[in-house]
């Protein structure tokens, strides 16, 4: 089973993370998945209710919510201020995808996610 579209990055050059905490991607999980050393990673901003519900492994999760989506836009654009040269972003957590064409959206980037993943391995 595919559970990390972090995987994907044996295939990209210039993608940075967006992911739930920044601190718990290591660089070894990244060059285990085929990520160049020094990728960019940006992590949802601490404390909102979105990353709060995410690493407290809480059951309700608005996935549809303005909330959720804008702090995964906002994480993106910190992302991509930081690293201009970025042409791909990375959603790495699996309650992600359903943002991904607001961070299309706003960031101009090319966004994978493991929708896209298992989408590339399971193409008949």
């Amino acid at each position: 089973m595919w559970t990390s579209s972090l995987l994907l990055f044996a295939k990209l050059s210039a993608a940075g993370v967006v992911i739930v905490d920044a601190g718990s991607l290591l660089a070894y999980q990244l060059s285990a998945a085929g990520a160049p050393f020094g990728t960019t990673i940006e992590g949802l901003a601490a404390g909102p209710t979105f990353q709060r519900s995410l690493l407290n492994d809480k059951a309700a999760l608005d996935t549809a919510g303005a909330r959720a989506r804008a702090w995964t836009v906002a994480s993106a654009m910190r992302l991509t201020a930081r690293c201009t040269a970025l042409s791909t972003i990375v959603l790495e957590c699996t309650n992600m995808p359903p943002y991904a064409a607001a961070v299309r959206a706003a960031t101009g980037r090319t966004v994978l996610d493991t929708t896209t993943l298992l989408r590339q391995r399971f193409q008949t």
